[in-house]
């Protein structure tokens, strides 16, 4: 029993011996581990340390260039004096390498308590980033961009005070500055509120108030609502109607409301190629459709489109050109007559022209009397000078 109790006692030494042993190499080899992370953590400090000094070294010589720079501008001889100054100021400072420095900055740390992740990346100023002020600066710039273009969308939106035949290219600029702009259904309705005026904008207010709680659906009645009522074909169709026939009779003197009819003319041709008016517009490429406007034309002009228009149905085999002919005919002439390489003084050609012809058909004359004996009465009694049948008053007349 003895001998089997020492030997007990024996093995659990042992094994408290290689326990101990086992947690003192455990240690070891942790204090290695934790001796070469300060180590890394102090290279990573000396890193960061020296980087730091470089960034601010950086800084104040490019704020030294820049004043010397403006000094430089403003006054040449403070510059010579500024540098001379800055070099005896500069020699006044340790010469010490920075990297002692930094070194001696590092080694006064206090690393027990403190453990760093050498997983982390080493840090980099923004300053020393390749390019990265100049990524700052293109996004600057694009947002001032976008501001500007949104400030200009907003700026060319125009009022559309309910006139039939601007409805289309109205709508057709709303909704494409809209969809530049991205904005709300609510933020359109404000904006149709804003950009419409007399009957149109009682429309748009009614439509809003009655559906606020579905802009959505507000919107789509406000359009439908504009295009019933100011883009219909008939409505664009009469009002088109009106603008000629209130059009006046032009003379050779106004070349340039020739540009204004030619307007009108262009705009019906770009209204007949919309699908919804080639029918009720199809009557313009007959003689019923363009004569009426025709008559608007000074007589040259007429012969000249009455010539214009017999060659095309000559050669094309028509009963008359399309309106498109008429058109591009009006344009041409409009360029024509206010070319200013054609301006001819007609008042004083027909001014020397008036005056030559009076001049050849001149005729001078002297005013003559004629007294006839038969326009006085015939007296009875005779010449008391005379003693004839004769009145005194002839008597007294031959005598003179």
């Amino acid at each position: 029993m003895e001998i089997e109790s020492v030997r007990s006692r024996r093995s659990n030494a042992v094994s408290t011996t290689s326990s101990q042993a086992a947690r003192a190499r455990a240690k070891a080899e942790a204090a290695k581990v934790r001796m070469e992370f300060i180590h890394r953590e102090s290279e990573l400090k000396l890193k960061k340390v020296t980087l730091e000094n470089e960034g601010e070294m950086l800084n104040a010589q490019k704020e030294i260039a820049v004043a010397e720079a403006e000094a430089e501008a403003l006054d040449p001889d403070y510059t010579n004096s500024l540098k001379e100054g800055s070099q005896s100021n500069l020699s006044l400072l340790p010469k010490d390498e920075s990297k002692e420095r930094t070194t001696d900055y590092v080694n006064k740390l206090q690393t027990g308590g403190t453990m760093l992740d050498p997983r982390v990346e080493p840090y980099v100023p923004v300053a020393a980033t390749p390019g990265g002020e100049y990524e700052r600066m293109a996004i600057a710039t694009e947002l001032t961009r976008l501001l500007l273009k949104k400030d200009l969308l907003f700026s060319s939106l125009t009022n559309f005070n309910g006139n039939p035949e601007l409805y289309r290219t109205w709508k057709s600029s709303f909704h494409s500055k809209m969809r530049e702009l991205d904005v709300t259904s609510v933020e359109e309705i404000d904006l149709l509120v804003k950009w419409t005026s007399n009957e149109v904008q009682k429309d748009v207010l009614s439509l809003k108030a009655a559906n606020a709680d579905d802009p959505g659906k507000g919107l789509r009645q406000i359009w439908e609502r504009l295009g019933e009522r100011y883009g219909s074909p008939e409505m664009v169709e009469a009002s088109l109607k009106r603008r000629l026939e209130s059009f006046p009779r032009l003379t050779n003197k106004e070349p340039k409301r020739l540009y204004e009819l030619s307007d009108i003319v262009s705009e019906i041709e770009a209204i007949k190629e919309n699908e919804g008016f080639k029918g009720l517009l199809a009557y313009f490429d007959s003689s019923s459709g363009v004569t009426p406007i025709v008559n608007k034309l000074p007589y040259n002009l007429q012969e000249k489109w009455t010539s214009s228009a017999t060659r095309y149905m000559d050669r094309y085999h028509v009963v008359y050109p399309p309106f498109s002919h008429f058109s591009a005919f009006l344009r041409e002439q409009s360029k024509i007559r206010n070319n200013p390489s054609f301006a001819y003084n007609v008042k004083q050609a027909t001014v020397s022209l008036r005056t030559s012809h009076r001049d050849a058909h001149y005729i001078s004359a002297r005013k003559t009397g004629l007294v006839t004996d038969t326009t006085e009465k015939q007296s009875d009694e005779p010449c008391p000078l005379h003693n004839t049948n004769h009145s005194f008053k002839t008597s007294a007349r031959n005598s003179e």
